[in-house]
Formats: structure tokens, C-alpha cells, sequence
């Protein structure tokens, strides 16, 4: 039998070897930024090299392997730092069959509103799809990532912290399960979907959060479309009492075909203490405002803003984005004021270079402004 399995496998790797995909890419990202109001603009370099393969085992492309690795070495002249990482943030069987599909191993996943999870997991995917209706069924394991491309946000801040002497770090142990039911163009053109996240942490503290998300989208005219989402958070550590927070968005955009032009009012609310609610806390880190220090995370914010891009020919992409901070644990107080503004050049298909500058004022403290100027250059092969 174990011939018969092993003659099997070989000529399926050998039938599929013909076929094999593959690739990489070379990132440069300079960036100028500094740490304070008072201090001085400081130097970030970063190098990254990053290779993919892509194995079908079917004429269709049904069913694949696919993989991605990628070494990254950063130096930071404010602190004279220097770090190497390496990572494989994909490995994952696929198999797409009518209505059905499923994902093994290493992929990358995110939930609908993009910032509570947003990140590479270890475990299994398993959809539905039909005209009425879709389901998608997420199982996962967090402790076998690498932390230094997955920061995972823990009721302890100094269980998680980085040690940049190692290449690799493993993540901290986490089980994640995720179920998402979507009903497409259910009332008046207009989507639902009804998702539920639950993480729970395996190491020596119990810490359980549940993430329940109702989010509504859909068009109003043919070029006008909006996107609302609630989600409520259920949390507990330890022996403490449970407590509940709640994060919520909402986006409008018009888009026009000439010169692709789109603009976006959009507009985030992720509660502090007030009322019933806790603070906030997303399982990944995400960055929502970017300054130096206090307002990074999507905890006790409120930001509301406009954002717009057009290509002015078919090679260049400009767009810029401005945002007002509020503090809803101060009567939503105006809190401070961020912009960003960035060219991208796709000088031919293999090339590509972008430039951005961003800024943050802080109307509290002046420690928190942020000044950044990066250079990004990408070829890939």
C-alpha cells in the first residue's frame, strides 16, 4: 500500500512540475521620521527579498500548492539597530471544486472590517457558495507564526514583546475560529453578513475574546457606494469580570471611470470607558493613527475623514487621505489631525516606485506629532 501511495504522489509532483509558477520580488523602503516634536528626522532603511511558487495538480488550476518566503534586514539610525528576519508567510494547499472550497496549512486571512484580525494563521478554511447565500469556516493556531510580522495584541503588553536577536520568534499560542455567513443583494440590492471571531489564549493566563460583527454595504446609484459595520467585543482575563467594548465603521465612495478617479468619506469609532463599554482591543496590532506614541492602536478613538486617488495617466497613482481625531472618553474632544499624501510610478510592470508623506498633530501633547517621508522601490521577477 505505502508503494502504491508513494507512486501515486511522485506522479503527481513529476505531472506537476511542468506547470510550476514561480517568482520573487526585491523591496527597498527608505523612510525618514522622527520621534518626537523636538527630535530630529532619523533614518529607517529596510531590504527585503521574497521568493513564491505556485504547484497546480489539475489542467484547471483547481487544486494547488503554493508558498512564499521572504528574508527582510532593516537597520534604524536613530538607534543604530540592525535586525535580520525571515519568514514563510504562505504555505497552503487550495481546492476550488463548484460550490465548494477549502485552504490547508499557511495562508494570510483578515475579517470584514479589516482591523480586529490581519494576519498569516496556521490552519484550515472551508467555504460555501452559492446565489442565496455564502459561508466561510475558519479554524487556526497562532503559536508557530512569526511574531516579528504578526504582532498580537495581549492584555499583558510585556508577554508579547519582541526579541530582535532572534530570526525567527515564535508567536504567542492562540487558537482562532472564525464563521462568516454573507447573503448577497438580500433587500433592495443591499449585502448583509453576519460574522462571529473567537480567539482564546493557550499559555498561562486565560484570556478569551469574542469579536460579533453585523456589516451592511451596497450601492446607491451606479457609481455611489457605502459600507456600515458594527462589531461588538465580549472579552475576559484571568478571573476578572467580562467585559464588552465596541468597534464601529463606515466608508462612502463615488467612483468615476475617466482618469479612475475615486473619493472616500470614511469614518471609525472604536469605544474607551464609557457607558457599558471598555476599551477596545482588536487581536492584531493595527495601526490607526499614525503618530508616535498613545493613539497608534483602535482603542478610544474616533477619526473621521476624506480620502481621494486618480491616475492621471495609466503609470501614475496619486492619492491623499486627511483625518480629524476625536477622544470619546472626553466628550469626543478634538484630539488631533492627521494627512497623508503619495505618488505611486509603475514605471513598466516589473518596476515599481512610490513616495509618501504623512503627519500627525496632536492638539494634547506634542510628544505624539509625526513627521514621515518614505521612498518605496519594488521590482519583481
Amino acid at each position: 500500500m505505502k508503494k502504491i501511495l508513494g507512486s501515486i504522489i511522485i506522479t503527481l509532483l513529476a505531472s506537476a512540475a511542468f506547470a510550476v509558477d514561480f517568482g520573487g520580488s526585491i523591496l527597498n523602503y527608505t523612510v525618514l521620521r522622527d520621534r518626537t516634536a523636538d527630535t530630529e528626522l532619523k533614518l529607517d532603511q529596510t531590504n527585503s527579498l521574497g521568493v513564491w511558487l505556485s504547484i497546480p495538480f489539475d489542467n484547471d488550476g483547481n487544486t494547488t500548492l503554493a508558498a512564499s518566503a521572504k528574508a527582510e534586514y532593516e537597520k534604524d539610525y536613530a538607534s543604530d539597530e540592525q535586525t535580520i528576519f525571515a519568514d514563510l508567510d504562505i504555505f497552503r494547499l487550495t481546492h476550488r471544486g463548484k460550490n465548494t472550497s477549502f485552504m490547508l496549512g499557511r495562508f494570510n486571512t483578515a475579517d470584514t472590517t479589516g482591523v480586529i484580525l490581519n494576519q498569516t494563521i496556521d490552519g484550515v478554511y472551508l467555504a460555501y457558495n452559492s446565489d442565496a447565500f455564502s459561508a466561510g469556516l475558519t479554524g487556526a493556531y497562532t503559536g508557530l507564526i512569526n511574531r516579528h510580522f504578526n504582532t498580537i495584541l495581549n492584555e499583558i503588553p510585556v508577554s508579547y514583546m519582541e526579541d530582535n536577536d532572534k530570526i525567527y520568534e515564535l508567536a504567542e499560542k492562540y487558537c482562532v475560529g472564525n464563521l462568516l455567513l454573507s447573503f448577497p443583494y438580500l433587500f433592495a440590492g443591499q449585502s448583509v453578513s453576519l460574522e462571529n471571531l473567537f480567539t482564546l489564549h493557550l499559555e498561562d493566563d486565560s484570556y478569551m475574546r469574542n469579536y460579533s460583527t453585523l456589516t451592511i454595504n451596497g450601492g446607491l446609484g451606479s457609481s455611489v457606494y457605502y459600507t456600515l459595520s458594527s462589531a461588538l467585543e465580549l472579552s475576559k482575563f484571568d478571573d476578572m469580570d467580562l467585559e464588552m467594548a465596541n468597534l464601529s465603521k463606515f466608508s462612502l465612495s463615488y467612483y468615476a471611470s475617466a482618469k479612475s478617479f475615486a473619493v472616500e468619506l470614511k469614518g471609525v469609532y472604536a469605544s474607551g470607558n464609557q457607558g457599558p463599554f471598555k476599551p477596545f482591543k482588536g487581536f492584531t496590532s493595527m495601526t490607526a493613527v499614525n503618530s508616535n506614541t498613545g493613539r497608534t492602536q483602535y482603542s478610544n478613538l474616533a477619526k473621521g475623514g476624506l480620502g481621494f486617488s486618480f491616475k492621471p495617466v495609466t503609470s501614475l497613482l496619486f492619492a491623499a487621505n486627511a483625518a480629524a481625531v476625536l477622544n470619546p472618553e472626553d466628550s469626543f474632544s478634538y484630539a488631533g489631525f492627521e494627512y497623508s499624501a503619495g505618488l505611486n510610478w509603475q514605471i513598466v510592470s516589473d518596476i515599481l516606485v512610490a513616495g509618501k508623506v504623512s503627519m500627525y498633530f496632536d492638539s494634547e501633547n506634542s510628544d505624539m506629532n509625526k513627521n514621515e517621508f518614505s521612498l518605496t522601490a519594488l521590482i519583481t521577477f
